[in-house]
């Protein structure tokens, strides 16, 4: 998969977040998108996976040589962010089924095989609002890990994750890094140290 964005800014009301942004985001390598607190991360994040669009310049996503349909982009990502909303009423089991209604998983396994890699044994019956913030952002990790899309955003990915899911999470990113488009969007060089390419959002303010 290769994105290429071609002068593209945001604004919001009279401000813009980011202009004459022209960049070829490409298959198995890494970006890390870098800013202070309020720099327009999220946002250019939300433009990459199509659920914003540009206030000016143009995006296109292409795969083998054809172009993507932006209402069909969400079929070739998977994004996660601390400040995405599970279904809290669904068990850990009925998220697993949701999401791969939507999502083709990378190989065959069921609830049990999921929960063993993520390091949750024995929660498939618990319901999402009766996890800890740490075990929630596990299980969004999860799900974006072993979905078979060949883009990955993750937005502040190790917010909530103890010393030993910080050491899960880096074990999984290598398996994900030779096969995926992947872009980490932070401020914490923890989070994104190991990124080929470092893309600061704040050289890019009108």
């Amino acid at each position: 998969m290769i994105v290429s964005l071609n002068n593209i800014g945001k604004k919001y009301n009279k401000e813009w977040i980011f202009r004459d942004i022209s960049l070829d985001l490409e298959m198995s390598h890494s970006y890390a998108v870098v800013g202070k607190n309020g720099s327009g991360k999220s946002t250019f994040a939300s433009i990459i996976i199509g659920k914003k669009m540009p206030t000016e310049g143009s995006i296109t996503w292409n795969m083998n040589q054809e172009n993507i349909p932006v209402d069909e982009i969400y079929k070739y990502c998977s994004f996660a962010t601390p400040y995405m909303n599970l279904i809290e009423e669904f068990s850990v089991e009925e998220m697993f089924d949701f999401h791969f209604r939507l999502k083709q998983k990378i190989e065959e396994m069921n609830i049990h095989h999921f929960l063993e890699r993520i390091e949750l044994p024995n929660k498939s019956h618990t319901f999402i609002k009766h996890l800890s913030t740490g075990m929630k952002q596990k299980l969004t990790l999860g799900l974006v890990f072993f979905s078979k899309t060949p883009l990955l955003i993750m937005d502040e990915p190790l917010s909530n994750l103890d010393a030993s899911g910080v050491n899960w999470f880096f074990r999984e990113l290598e398996h994900k890094k030779k096969d995926t488009l992947l872009i980490i969007c932070s401020n914490n060089f923890v989070e994104y140290n190991g990124c080929e390419k470092e893309i600061n959002i704040e050289l890019f303010k009108s």
